[in-house]
């Protein structure tokens, strides 16, 4: 039952169409792929989806629903930004939020404001938020962890989102301890806090591969942070956020083995539109819906 639900693709900023991720999907051997294109934003970026793209985007994954419906579960969700700003909220609620979802991953991206007025991309590149930390927090590396994790605890309350997304995004550039100690007590302090209100908020805690692949080699979130959900019965489930067909399955199988050795026994996964709990072993078994041929190529629709 080897699941992901955090994949990109062409319509936001990842490469491949849908149709090929999905092909992909089968090679690995997955039993249900989300798609999760960032959501569009009511400003232009070059990372999110055009507004006008969305009816598309949900055309085709219900066209790839249908055609694989016996070889491999599709889903429909989103990456949503959260940006507590009432333009973005409006938008988010009239054009993006009035179609039904499977689910929305939730997830922050901009923090503040630069010297210019503009939005601060925190995870752009290294020189990006060297700039941002001086400009916003004059080199403060607490107070813009606190920051960050503020906006966390206010997007769990916010209620429109299912999936906490690579929690502890903070770490993006933090290779090597370069700004701050995940062992200092302030920085614990501000994860209990805010794994609190997520619990009660009830939201899914995602493991991101994903994170093996950016600058800091760590999934998201951090070991210390997966057992403290454990401790407070928050669900789980593993992700790749691929932004590459090729990487539909890229870390998952580390992923469920960080979970375990967190204490969890079991992950959720989609079934006829409900979050149900599987057990890890259930979850790191192939679907082997079709195998890839001995060529290497495509198990393509």
């Amino acid at each position: 039952m080897i699941t992901n639900y955090h994949q990109h693709s062409a319509f936001s900023d990842g490469k491949g169409t849908l149709e090929d991720c999905a092909n992909e999907a089968l090679n690995a051997g997955l039993t249900a792929l989300g798609f999760s294109d960032h959501a569009p934003l009511p400003f232009d970026t070059d990372w999110t989806m055009l507004l006008a793209r969305l009816p598309e985007y949900r055309a085709e994954v219900r066209r790839l629903r249908a055609a694989l419906r016996d070889r491999l579960e599709i889903y429909l969700g989103l990456e949503m930004d959260f940006l507590p700003e009432e333009p973005t909220i409006a938008f988010q609620r009239d054009w993006v939020l009035s179609f039904d979802w499977d689910y929305v991953i939730g997830s922050i991206h901009y923090l503040g404001r630069e010297a210019g007025g503009e939005l601060w991309s925190m995870d752009v590149n290294r020189e990006t938020f060297e700039r941002g930390l001086g400009e916003i927090y004059h080199g403060d590396v607490r107070a813009y962890c606190d920051h960050y994790y503020a906006a966390v605890r206010d997007l769990a309350r916010d209620g429109r989102f299912t999936i906490m997304g690579h929690l502890d995004y903070t770490k993006r550039f933090n290779d090597g301890g370069r700004y701050y100690s995940d062992e200092a007590a302030w920085y614990r302090q501000m994860i209990d806090q805010t794994m609190g209100v997520l619990a009660q908020a009830g939201m899914i805690l995602e493991v991101n591969t994903g994170g093996w692949r950016s600058p800091c080699r760590e999934a998201y979130p951090a070991p210390f942070i997966l057992r403290r959900g454990h401790e407070l019965g928050m669900s789980v489930t593993v992700n790749s956020d691929a932004h590459a067909p090729g990487d539909v399955a890229l870390g998952l199988d580390r992923g469920l083995s960080l979970v375990q050795a967190a204490g969890y026994r079991q992950v959720v996964r989609l079934v006829n539109g409900q979050w149900r709990q599987v057990t890890i072993q259930e979850a790191s078994e192939c679907g082997c819906h079709d195998a890839p041929s001995p060529a290497g190529g495509s198990a393509s629709l």
